[in-house]
């Protein structure tokens, strides 16, 4: 049997909860997102949530075959 080429995607999804005093939850949303960009908080290996695994076949081309 003829062996094919397949691309499997490993996907980590990491997450924290993080407590914002605000007026609202817009404004807390906000804050958190601007702490976040501005690097003040960085996901690491200890806030692993999940991960998932995705296969598909890579599609045979003509120059494979060169």
């Amino acid at each position: 049997m003829e062996e094919k080429e397949y691309e499997v995607t490993i996907r980590e999804i990491l997450q924290r909860k993080v407590r914002q005093r605000a007026a609202s939850e817009e404004e807390a949303q906000d804050m958190v997102e601007a702490r976040y960009r501005a690097g003040e908080i960085v996901l690491e290996a200890d806030d692993f949530f999940d991960h998932e695994f995705k296969c598909r076949e890579v599609p045979h081309t003509r120059e494979q075959n060169r």
